[in-house]
Formats: C-alpha cells, sequence, structure tokens
C-alpha cells in the first residue's frame, strides 16, 4: 500500500538565467529613475505572508558575500511569476509583483553589498578580512561575473508553501516555529495536512 506521494510531489527546475548583482538590487529597492519607462520592473515581494522576514546578523550577510566573491557556490533564488492566469490572483496576471519563494535572506545580503551597506568579509591569511565594494576593482575579471541564478517558476500557492516547506525543513535553521506556520496556512488553504 503507498503513501500517496504524488499529492506531494511538485518538481522544480534548477536552471533559469543569470542575473547580474546590479539587476537584483534593482529587484530589491526598486529603480525609480525607470517609473513609466518600458525597461522599468517593480519591486519583487521578498517576505511574503510565509517567509519569516530578514533573519541574517550583519557577519551572516557580509560572509555570504566573501563565500561568493572568494568563488563560493550559491543555490538559486526561486521566484514566482505569473505567466498566465491559471494562478493568478487577478486576471491581469501580468500586474502581480513577482514574489521571492526562496533566497530572501542573500538578495537582503546582494543588495546591501552593492549599496555599500555592508562590506565583503573573507577568510585568508588565518584571519577575516573586510571588502567594501567602494574599494574593489570593479574592472577585475572576476567582478564583472558577480551574479546569481534565478529559477521563475508560475505555480499555485499550495504548491510554493510545499516548495518552502521541502526547501527549508531539512536542517536549514528554520524555527519549528517558523515551518508550523507555514504548515498551518497550507492545511487551511488546501484541507490537508503537508
Amino acid at each position: 500500500m503507498g503513501i500517496g506521494m504524488d499529492r506531494w510531489r511538485f518538481e522544480v527546475s534548477t536552471q533559469g538565467p543569470t542575473e547580474s548583482w546590479d539587476w537584483l538590487t534593482e529587484r530589491v529597492y526598486g529603480d525609480v529613475r525607470r517609473v513609466g519607462r518600458d525597461d522599468y520592473y517593480p519591486r519583487w515581494i521578498l517576505n511574503p505572508d510565509y517567509q519569516r522576514g530578514p533573519v541574517w546578523t550583519y557577519q551572516q550577510q557580509s560572509r555570504f558575500i566573501g563565500h561568493v566573491l572568494a568563488g563560493g557556490v550559491q543555490q538559486p533564488i526561486y521566484v514566482q511569476r505569473y505567466r498566465s492566469k491559471r494562478f493568478s490572483p487577478v486576471p491581469e496576471y501580468w500586474t502581480v509583483p513577482e514574489e521571492v519563494i526562496d533566497g530572501q535572506q542573500r538578495l537582503r545580503a546582494i543588495a546591501a553589498f552593492m549599496t555599500g551597506q555592508r562590506p565583503a568579509e573573507v577568510w585568508h591569511d588565518e584571519g577575516w578580512h573586510s571588502y567594501w565594494l567602494r574599494d574593489m576593482d570593479k574592472r577585475e575579471s572576476g567582478f564583472t561575473k558577480l551574479a546569481s541564478t534565478v529559477v521563475y517558476v508560475d505555480v499555485s500557492r499550495a504548491d510554493r508553501l510545499r516548495f518552502y516547506l521541502r526547501l527549508n525543513g531539512g536542517g536549514v535553521p528554520h524555527t519549528e516555529e517558523d515551518l508550523g506556520r507555514v504548515r498551518k496556512m497550507l492545511a487551511d488553504e488546501t484541507g490537508m495536512a503537508e
């Protein structure tokens, strides 16, 4: 007798476009210079109701940036982008802001670094060293490659909640209270427990 895994099955690609950190910073803060222009993109919703809010410390943000600058691997950022009316809360699906499903903490760290609010902290020579964006040589080949993979999905809210639970329930430092709140949302909205 099976346990009905199909109802939990949810395939998401890890492939997506690579977006520059400048572009991602505009998604975090918005770019008021472009309002009304064809190339204007609204800010992303970084903190949808199922997210826990900003929790990374100054040091965690700085060390994440340092990890990336030193060649470390980043996980993709997952973003809900409505491509049709199917899952959109309104018929004009193209008017609904894009929602960050996973990657909020990384996006906040990237934006803080790119706007000069945080340095990168890199471990070398047996100690931590801080590097501010303003002091870096932007002509270096590694610097021009500062980018993150963004995977855009168009899925139901229930599948977004399931995906969030799957991503963040396996050892990532979310509290049971954080995850329990999202489990309750899923149960309330679908009538099914995770």
